[in-house]
C-alpha cells in the first residue's frame, strides 16, 4: 500500500489539498471560522449581561458606595444634554473605608503574630491570607466594580444612541477578531491564491502581518475584547433595576445555561473541522469492485475508527502481521506544575495504552468501554484513529506546552484551536479507587465538555489532577517522537525529520536529544558526520554562478548514523544497552533526481515548506 502508482497514493494525490483546494471550499472554511468565532464570543459575552444585571441589583442593596442609579440610568440611556444631571462618581462610603482599614490592620497584625508564634504559625498565616482576600473582595465591590460601571456609563453617554453604539462596538470587535484570526491563518501561498481568486482573476491576498505589526494586531484585539466585555458588563449593571432588563437577563440566562449544559465546547473550536478534513485525505482503504477492479475509497465519517480496533496491528488467523505498532504522540498541557517544567508532558495514544509517564497509562479498550457505558459520546469520538491523527498535529492551540505563546488567549477566544480535552489517567486512578471504596460522590468523566473547559483555555488553567487534560500537538513537547521510542528501549531507531527548523543545525534533533538525556539518562554520541547535514556543506553544481542560491542549500548528507547508550537504570542487560539511530532529514543533496533539484531551484523555501502550505 502507498507504493508508487498504488491506488492509495492516487487517492492521497487527489485529496492532498485537504484544508481547502478551491475558492468554494475556501468560502466554506472561512464560514466555519466565522461560525466558531461568533459562538465562542457569544459564550464569553453572555455572562457579561447576566453578571452585570445581577451585580447591579446587588450593589443597589449593599450600600458600600454612594450610588445614584436613577441619574446613572438616565445618563446611560440617552446622550447627556446640557441640562442633564450628571451622576457623581460612586465613591466608597466612610464606613467602607473604616472596614478596609480594619481588615488591613488585622491582616498585618495576624501575619506578624505568625512570625512571633511558631506553634501557631500555620493557622495564623491562613487567617492572614483570608483577611487579605476579604479586604481585596471589599475593594473590588466598593471601588473596582463601581469604577467599571461609572466608566461604561461615561463611554456610552458620549454616543447619540446607546443601543447603536453598543451594537456597533460589538460588531467592530467581532470584525477585528475575525480579521486578526485570518491574519494568523492566511500565511501560506496556497490559501492566499485560492482566497484571491474570489475577488479578481489571478489576485492574491496580502501576506499576514509579521513582527511588530502582527503583535500590535493581536494586542489591540485582546484589549478590544476585554474593553467590550467590561463595557457590556458595566452598562447592564447601570440599568439593572429596570424591569425589562431583568426579563432580558433571565431569558438570556436560561438560554445561555441550556446551551452551556448541552453544548460540548469542542464544537466551538476548529478541531471537528480539522479532524474531518484530515480524514478525507488520509483515511482510505482498498475495495475490490464486482468487476474485479481494485480502487481506493474513503472511510464514511460515521464509521467510528476506535483506537483499540483500527489502531491495532492487523492479524490473520490470530497472528500479528508484519506491520508497525502505531503510537500517536501528543502533549498534555499543564501549567503551574513543578512536575511539568516544559508546561506539557507526553500523552500518547495507541491501540493498547493511552497516557504518558508523568500522568500514568490506562488500557485503551477498557477506557473506550467505560466511556461508552457512561454515555460520554463526545469524548469517545476523540479516542479514534482519525481523531488521534488530528490531535497529534494540532499545532494551533490555546496552550502549546513548551511552545506556548502569549497570544494563546486570542486563539481560545476566537475558537481557532485544534486541540481537545481527553481523559486524565491520574484522575481515572483516583476515580477507580473511589468506586472500590464506595465513595460515590466523586464525579466521573464528563459526558459533555461544558463551558468551564472553554474558560480554562481562556485563562490558561491546566492542572495535574483535572478530570480532563487539554491535549495538543506532540511537537509541543518533542517534535520527532524520538523520546517515545527511547522510552520504550528500542535499540534500532529510524527517525525521519521533516520539521521546519532553521538551518544550519538540526535544532529539533538537538531538543529531542536534550530531553532524552535529561529525562531518560540516554547518552547519544554524535560523530563528525553530523556536520554533513549543514546546508552548503555538499559539493556544488556547475556553473556556480547559475546555481549560487541552490548551492547554498545543498548538504553533504541527508542521513547520518548515531550511537546511543541506555543507562543502567533502564533495566537492560549490559550487552543490550547500546543502540543505533539512523537519522534522516529532509535536505537537498547533489545526488537527488533532476526534477527535485529543478523544483528546488525555483522554490527557495523547499524543502522547508510550512505544513500549512499545501
Amino acid at each position: 500500500m502507498f507504493i508508487p502508482g498504488s491506488v492509495e497514493e492516487d487517492w492521497f494525490r487527489r485529496h492532498a489539498d485537504y484544508l481547502a483546494d478551491s475558492p468554494a471550499k475556501i468560502v466554506v472554511a472561512l464560514g466555519v471560522i466565522a461560525r466558531v468565532l461568533l459562538l465562542s464570543i457569544t459564550f464569553l459575552f453572555g455572562p457579561a449581561i447576566i453578571l452585570g444585571v445581577f451585580v447591579g441589583r446587588a450593589l443597589k442593596r449593599v450600600p458600600l458606595a454612594e450610588w445614584n442609579f436613577d441619574t446613572l440610568h438616565t445618563w446611560v440611556s440617552r446622550r447627556a444634554h446640557a441640562g442633564t444631571v450628571r451622576p457623581t462618581y460612586p465613591a466608597a462610603r466612610t464606613g467602607t473605608v473604616y472596614v478596609l482599614a480594619l481588615l488591613g490592620a488585622l491582616a498585618v497584625f495576624v501575619y506578624f503574630g505568625a512570625l512571633a508564634l511558631p506553634r501557631l504559625r500555620r493557622g495564623l498565616r491562613r487567617a492572614a491570607t483570608g483577611l487579605t482576600a476579604l479586604a481585596f473582595l471589599v475593594v473590588l465591590i466598593a471601588i473596582g466594580i463601581p469604577s467599571i460601571v461609572f466608566g461604561a456609563a461615561w463611554v456610552l453617554s458620549s454616543r447619540s444612541a446607546t443601543s447603536s453604539g453598543a451594537v456597533g462596538g460589538g460588531i467592530a470587535t467581532v470584525v477585528l477578531s475575525y480579521g486578526t484570526t485570518l491574519a494568523a491563518l492566511l500565511k501560506n501561498k496556497k490559501v492566499k491564491d485560492n482566497a484571491g481568486g474570489l475577488f479578481k482573476r489571478g489576485g492574491t491576498v496580502g501576506a499576514a502581518p509579521a513582527g511588530a505589526v502582527q503583535l500590535t494586531l493581536v494586542v489591540v484585539t485582546l484589549l478590544a475584547l476585554a474593553a467590550a466585555w467590561l463595557l457590556l458588563f458595566g452598562a447592564m449593571a447601570a440599568i439593572a433595576d429596570r424591569p425589562n432588563v431583568v426579563t432580558i437577563a433571565l431569558v438570556g440566562g436560561l438560554v445561555f445555561g441550556l446551551f452551556a449544559i448541552v453544548l460540548d465546547q469542542t464544537s466551538l473550536s476548529l478541531h471537528p473541522f480539522y479532524r474531518r478534513r484530515l480524514a478525507g485525505a488520509f483515511a482510505t482503504r482498498r475495495v475490490l469492485r464486482p468487476d474485479g477492479q481494485t480502487v481506493a475509497e474513503g472511510y464514511d465519517y460515521s464509521e467510528v475508527t476506535t483506537l483499540s480496533t483500527y489502531g491495532a496491528r492487523p492479524e490473520v488467523d490470530g497472528k500479528p502481521q508484519t506491520f508497525p505498532e502505531v503510537i500517536f504522540a501528543a502533549t498534555a498541557n499543564l501549567t503551574g506544575e513543578e512536575r511539568a517544567p516544559l508546561n506539557g508532558v507526553p500523552y500518547t495514544l495507541s491501540a493498547k495504552w493511552v497516557g504518558g509517564p508523568d500522568i500514568g497509562y490506562v488500557g485503551t479498550a477498557g477506557l473506550e468501554q467505560q466511556l461508552h457505558k457512561q454515555g460520554a459520546t463526545n469524548v469517545e469520538l476523540d479516542l479514534t484513529v482519525e481523531a488521534a491523527v488530528a490531535i497529534s498535529g494540532a499545532a494551533v492551540a490555546s496552550a502549546m506546552g513548551r511552545s506556548s505563546r502569549w497570544y494563546g488567549t486570542l486563539l481560545a477566544v476566537t475558537g481557532v484551536r485544534l486541540g481537545t480535552w481527553l481523559p486524565n489517567p491520574v484522575f481515572l486512578g483516583h476515580w477507580n479507587d473511589a468506586i472500590q471504596d464506595d465513595r460515590w460522590t466523586l464525579p466521573g468523566i464528563p459526558n459533555v465538555r461544558r463551558l468551564s473547559y472553554l474558560v480554562r483555555e481562556v485563562l490558561g488553567i491546566h492542572q495535574f489532577a483535572d478530570r480532563l487534560l487539554q491535549v495538543t500537538d506532540g511537537g509541543h513537547y518533542e517534535n520527532l517522537g524520538l523520546v517515545e521510542l527511547l522510552r520504550r528501549r528500542c535499540r534500532a531507531i529510524y527517525c525521519i525529520d521533516s520539521s521546519g527548523d532553521s538551518p544550519p543545525t538540526a535544532t529539533t534533533l538537538e531538543q529531542a536529544v536534550t530531553i532524552a538525556r535529561a529525562e531518560l539518562g540516554v547518552t547519544i554520541r554524535f560523530k563528525d558526520t553530523i556536520w554533513g547535514l549543514v546546508p552548503s556543506s555538499g559539493p556544488a553544481l556547475e556553473p556556480d554562478e547559475a546555481f549560487a542560491s541552490l548551492n547554498a542549500r545543498l548538504a553533504h548528507d541527508a542521513v547520518v548514523v548515531v550511537d546511543f547508550t541506555y543507562p543502567e537504570e533502564s533495566g537492560l542487560d549490559p550487552g543490550e544497552r547500546d543502540g543505533i539511530l539512523i537519522f534522516a532529514k529532509t535536505l537537498l543533496t547533489r545526488d537527488l533526481e533532476y526534477d527535485l533539484l529543478s523544483y528546488a531551484a525555483s522554490s527557495p523555501v523547499f524543502p522547508r515548506d510550512s505544513t500549512g502550505d499545501q
